[in-house]
């Protein structure tokens, strides 16, 4: 969310003043002080970029790890959390030897959307994605397998929600 905040602040603030006028910017926040906006405050993309590879490396987030997204969703709540809490199981049961961890399942940000119950695993690989090859071959069975609750899977994911 950092460099999605420093990119929209920068682009705001690229397009204001284009003209004979100077252009300002004015941000509204409770909490002005993440790196994020002090950067994209100062124009300073490179300290910024510096400060986020630093804290995705300590996190093991991408491009220093690798994660997958597993999404269930369904008409019927009790369904996505019993598909959920068994897919986790068995994930964990296979993909722990394999130096992936299995996070979840847990309600997502956004738990029913458009009538449908949503819950989200994570698996957390190393920056070699060492494991990640079962993870997908695992996964792709689970899918053919399992036609309710449906099941959405991002290599990656750019958005948690």
């Amino acid at each position: 969310s950092s460099e999605r905040t420093f990119q929209l602040i920068s682009q705001v603030a690229g397009r204001a003043g284009r003209g004979e006028l100077a252009g300002r910017i004015i941000v509204q926040t409770l909490v002005p002080t993440p790196p994020a906006i002090l950067c994209a405050a100062r124009h300073a993309y490179k300290t910024f970029a510096r400060a986020e590879s630093e804290e995705r490396s300590e996190l093991g987030y991408p491009p220093h790890g690798r994660r997958i997204r597993v999404v269930l969703e369904d008409e019927e709540e009790a369904r996505v959390q019993a598909c959920a809490a068994s897919t986790a199981a068995t994930l964990r049961e296979r993909l722990t030897p394999a130096g992936i961890q299995v996070l979840g399942p847990a309600p997502a940000p956004l738990e029913r959307l458009r009538n449908r119950w949503r819950h989200n695993l994570l698996l957390k690989a190393a920056r070699d994605g060492r494991g990640l090859g079962l993870a997908k071959a695992l996964l792709k069975d689970l899918c053919a397998q399992i036609s309710r609750p449906r099941i959405a899977v991002d290599v990656d994911p750019w958005n948690m929600l």
